[in-house]
């Protein structure tokens, strides 16, 4: 009996389509059809009929007998060698930048140029020619791209993302305006060129990208297959979409998706009319494909990214209440994933469930949660600054290690757990190692600090009331002969931790402006400081007295703010990259510049209150001038406003817009005129620091 082969280009073939001598050798005998299956469906049926109608005396063998001629085809692939390799991915390539040049411009085609596409994996629509634009092509899902040559198309596209939208985004809908589509593609997503625009928008501009996300790592992933397990989650994906199209001006009214009526993939938040933008729609994809997610167990550590994303798209809005609520639902979240507390400290209940995550494959995998824990709980801290309402995580429920540096974390340098600092240990807040700090960690170590400040203030009553010595007052106001709460041993305590924090500053940490660059992460710090300065004091400072060491330090901390802010404003820095926190620092500085400058008013100082004014106008004219692009700016402008009426009275004269003509750098306002001559005024008139005499009040203040 001749050899059957097992495998065969025609094995799978439908009858009807064989070739000549392609069918078995019993079916061309018989005359039968066959459809060149091994076995064929004809031998099959006959051996079949054969062993239930068949005489007892007859042997019938127990497989059916359908031999097939031998051929080369059959015979196996030839093994290919890596020269051969090389050659066709070498064409490949040449094909591929070809397209891209003609789409820049129409040039006479060479013999290499002009080959077969069908050999790259490349489908050109009928009725064009090869000197059609590169966006044109569409993937064969039977042939994936190489990444290189994938990185090559996305480099050209991104180019011309500005000025193009000629990519479909549902690939079942094959309609004349598709271009370049990915086989499997997730619905929704932005089209891959604009997808790739945005998340290197968002690499490029966001202040927390690097830590939040491993960009080499992410980067490789966003170049697999759509369908490849390492592909970034979706909601991930549209979180990022949101957050970036704030950087760029490449997401058009044309992005934007239309949900039709028999659309099933609509968000509820969609009932009626879709939102009314193109981030609005991907936040509201993110939170629906990511509360999906969790629900099913899938993508548990992404999807905590993405709500972070989302609890950023809020601020930025302005959306308290949703920012609230997205924020404590992540710091809810990090519990039963295990960022919260190191393994080291486990319960001492048997019962205790283990943390949803598994152990971290590498050093890389292992800080990035810290970083992305670090983060929701900086976010909840800042945020929480700026309202009255309970924090979402309690400190004692925190035994976490401090972030490594960026440097450490980027080349997965792994430092033993023994020599690295903790964040319920007081002494890591003041102690920076130097191999283990940079501007990142001492951001976080401010953010904790911040926390304590906040939940002095909102427990300090409670406390009291229980009989905690920690809270009770041991002295009283020298003005209204009542108790007085800096007098308790909790609020000396926080104020040293403040001041010792802000002298164990690294030197080279201790300038955000050094090497003419601006390091945001320490500008965020210094000006945190001073918030966290001013919470601590302004409910018992009393500006209109003289000897009010708490009114000293609120205008110290304010003006501290507005220095910042000066030397900011003489950079190239564009505003619309800071942290937002920095927004509400600049609001703080001027309410309490606003009560300043009424006390002034009341004490007929005339040239307090010009100084006082023209610093009040110029955070006005800064919080108005980014408002123009950040909602979370104009919100606070609008709250400014109203604090200067209800402070200082209707008659009070300032331009809260900036009319001088100053404009911040980065904004597309041209810019008109050099800071005014009252602003310079004011710089000048900023107090020394703390270990001088920071004013005189008398002189001020005529009391």
């Amino acid at each position: 009996m001749p050899k059957v082969p097992s495998t065969g280009p025609y094995a799978s073939a439908q009858p009807g389509v064989l070739k000549r001598n392609q069918a078995c050798h019993q079916c061309r005998k018989r005359k039968l059809v066959s459809d060149a299956k091994r076995p064929c469906t004809t031998c099959v049926r006959s051996h079949s009929h054969a062993l239930a109608h068949g005489r007892q005396s007859e042997e019938i063998p127990p497989f059916p007998n359908c031999t097939y001629d031998e051929s080369l085809e059959d015979s196996g692939p030839i093994p290919d060698s890596p020269q051969n390799k090389y050659e066709r991915l070498e064409n490949r390539i040449a094909e591929l930048e070809a397209l891209l040049r003609q789409q820049a411009g129409p040039t006479p085609p060479t013999s290499h140029e002009s080959s077969s596409p069908s050999e790259s994996g490349l489908i050109i629509r009928s009725g064009e020619t090869p000197t059609s634009s590169g966006a044109e092509i569409l993937m064969d899902s039977g042939s994936f791209p190489s990444p290189l040559s994938r990185g090559i198309i996305s480099e050209k596209l991104t180019q011309d993302v500005a000025e193009q939208s000629f990519l479909s985004r549902d690939t079942d809908d094959l309609t004349p305006e598709l271009g370049v589509l990915w086989p499997q593609w997730p619905k929704r997503l932005p089209r891959p060129d604009l997808l790739r625009h945005l998340v290197e928008s968002f690499f490029a501009y966001h202040p927390h990208a690097s830590r939040l996300i491993h960009m080499p790592t992410f980067m490789i992933s966003l170049s697999l297959p759509p369908n490849h397990p390492d592909f970034p989650a979706s909601p991930l994906l549209h979180a990022i979409c949101a957050v970036s199209s704030m950087y760029t001006a490449a997401v058009t009214s044309k992005d934007t998706i239309v949900p039709t009526g028999d659309d099933i993939f609509v968000p509820p938040s969609w009932a009626g009319r879709p939102p009314e933008s193109f981030a609005a729609q991907q936040v509201a994809l993110a939170k629906q494909l990511a509360d999906d997610y969790v629900l099913t167990g899938r993508h548990l550590f992404q999807c905590l990214q993405a709500y972070l994303l989302i609890v950023w798209y809020h601020w930025s809005n302005s959306r308290w209440v949703d920012l609230f609520i997205s924020c404590g639902y992540c710091m809810r979240v990090v519990v039963p994933l295990g960022l919260n507390v190191d393994p080291i400290f486990r319960p001492i209940t048997e019962t205790a469930s283990a943390a949803l995550l598994p152990p971290a494959q590498s050093v890389i995998e292992e800080e990035l949660r810290r970083n992305t824990f670090w983060l929701a709980y900086a976010m909840d801290r800042q945020h929480g600054c700026a309202t009255g309402w309970a924090m979402a995580l309690d400190d004692e429920d925190i035994t976490q290690h401090f972030p490594v540096s960026k440097e450490y974390f980027e080349s997965g340098h792994d430092i033993p757990s023994e020599i690295r600092p903790w964040s319920h240990i007081r002494s890591s807040l003041v102690t920076h190692p130097p191999d283990q700090t940079d501007s990142f960690t001492l951001y976080i170590k401010c953010a904790v600090i911040l926390s304590r400040v906040k939940q002095h203030n909102h427990r300090f009553s409670a406390r009291r009331f229980r009989g905690d010595t920690s809270a009770t007052p041991v002295g009283t106001y020298l003005i209204f002969d009542s108790l007085d709460p800096r007098t308790a041993p909790d609020f000396i305590d926080l104020e040293d931790l403040l001041y010792s924090f802000k002298d164990s500053w690294p030197s080279h940490l201790k300038d955000p402006f050094a090497n003419g660059t601006v390091d945001t992460y320490m500008f965020t710090t210094a000006l945190s400081f001073h918030v966290a300065l001013i919470l601590l004091h302004e409910p018992h400072a009393v500006v209109q007295s003289s000897t009010c060491s708490s009114a000293a330090k609120l205008l110290v901390a304010a003006r501290g703010i507005l220095s910042s802010l000066y030397t900011l404003w003489s950079s190239t820095f564009d505003f619309m990259r800071l942290d937002y926190p920095c927004t509400f620092s600049f609001y703080l500085a001027g309410k309490i510049l606003c009560r300043f400058l009424r006390a002034a008013m009341d004490a007929g100082s005339q040239e307090q209150v010009e100084v006082l004014t023209a610093e009040v106008e110029f955070v006005c004219m800064v919080l108005y001038k980014m408002g123009q692009r950040v909602p979370l700016s104009n919100r606070y402008w609008q709250m400014l406003q109203l604090g200067i009426v209800k402070i200082c009275g209707q008659d009070v004269k300032i331009d809260t817009r900036g009319s001088g003509g100053c404009e911040i750098p980065g904004f597309p306002i041209p810019v008109t005129a050099d800071v005014p001559e009252q602003v310079h005024i004011a710089h000048q008139a900023i107090p020394p620091g703390p270990s001088d005499n920071f004013f005189d009040f008398d002189f001020i203040f005529k009391t």
